[in-house]
């Protein structure tokens, strides 16, 4: 999924108020999936994060656009 596509989804949800299913990649390689309900999107060097609520965190992260994949859009 290209980051263009990403932001989409993202910036949808954003706008919508809507959880997010991902696959994510974090900065070690390991792969998680993720129920996440987005709250602010910003640009940090040049790059996109989301700042969301992670259900199986049970708190605020911060996401990297670039490392999501499978994004779905969830009701």
């Amino acid at each position: 999924m290209s980051l263009e596509t990403n932001l989409d989804f993202v910036q949808w949800a954003l706008d919508h108020d809507q959880r997010l299913f991902i696959h994510y990649r974090d900065v070690k390689g390991n792969h998680s999936e993720r129920t996440i309900n987005p709250r602010k999107l910003e640009y940090i060097n040049g790059n996109p994060r989301l700042t969301a609520f992670c259900e199986q965190e049970g708190r605020l992260l911060r996401f990297r656009v670039d490392r999501m994949s499978k994004i779905k859009i969830l009701d």
